[in-house]
């Protein structure tokens, strides 16, 4: 596979980091590019967006961008990109982003249609990679093709997201206010996963109740990694007093 980034590297302003700062979660931010919609085809949009993205003067750069016929990889899902600037979710997600304004959802109903089903095929190559080459069992790809919130992609849970979610004081992408918000992220989200359910075999389908079991399990980790994370400061409290009276011993001692 070939990136546009990589191939084009921009030479005003770094749009990736090629070692990431935490490990892939599996979260998949969606955004919009906020630039004017092509609705004449050839649509040109995600090229020009990512032509956009290597000679811009700012930082701003996502994984993947697609339009109503072409999708074009930026930069490989092991790259830190710029797409969310709130809580270093650039660390671990994976941010995938329509050529198109948050405002021009459900104008141009063809237009959505064939841009979802691009992304969802995106979302669902992402998915499969990050299950099968980060948690080693392709099944976790599921995991992907689930609605999530801000406080799940905190805890770095999989799933897909707006970034106007992640990033709600000063963005609303991709389409965060619109009046038909939750069935876009619905419709996404059933495309996702019927595209990884065709890539797998059945047999490594998950059904709801071993994604209830893993999610369990994922929750159990999260609250023993609290704990531990909070003995480890009392710890710390602890031998940081003991170590100062003992200093103060000594002292007195001299």
């Amino acid at each position: 596979m070939t990136y546009y980034g990589l191939e084009h590297p921009n030479p005003n302003k770094p749009q990736f980091r090629s070692d990431r700062r935490e490990a892939i979660s599996g979260c998949v931010p969606v955004h919009t590019v906020e630039s004017q919609i092509d609705v004449h085809p050839p649509d040109n949009g995600a090229e020009n967006t990512a032509a956009y993205l290597s000679s811009r003067t700012t930082y701003g750069s996502y994984h993947c961008i697609v339009d109503a016929d072409t999708a074009i990889d930026y930069a490989p899902p092991s790259y830190e990109t710029w797409h969310v600037a709130a809580d270093h979710h650039n660390w671990h997600a994976w941010g995938i982003a329509f050529a198109c304004a948050a405002t021009d959802w459900g104008k141009h109903p063809a237009w959505d249609e064939a841009a979802l089903n691009i992304a969802a095929v995106k979302i669902a190559d992402f998915a499969i990679w990050w299950a099968t080459n980060i948690k080693g069992d392709s099944r976790e790809a599921f995991l992907v093709a689930r609605k999530i919130n801000r406080s799940d992609a905190l805890a770095r849970r999989a799933g897909i997201c707006l970034h106007g979610e992640l990033q709600p004081a000063d963005r609303t992408d991709a389409w965060l206010n619109h009046p038909d918000a939750e069935q876009l992220t619905k419709r996404l989200v059933d495309k996702v996963a019927a595209v990884i359910r065709e890539r797998l075999h059945p047999e490594d389908e998950m059904t709801p109740a071993q994604e209830a079991k893993l999610d369990a399990v994922v929750d159990d980790v999260e609250t023993i990694r609290s704990k531990v994370d909070h003995e480890i400061r009392h710890i710390e409290g602890t031998l940081g007093k003991q170590q100062k009276l003992l200093e103060q011993i000594l002292e007195k001692c001299n």
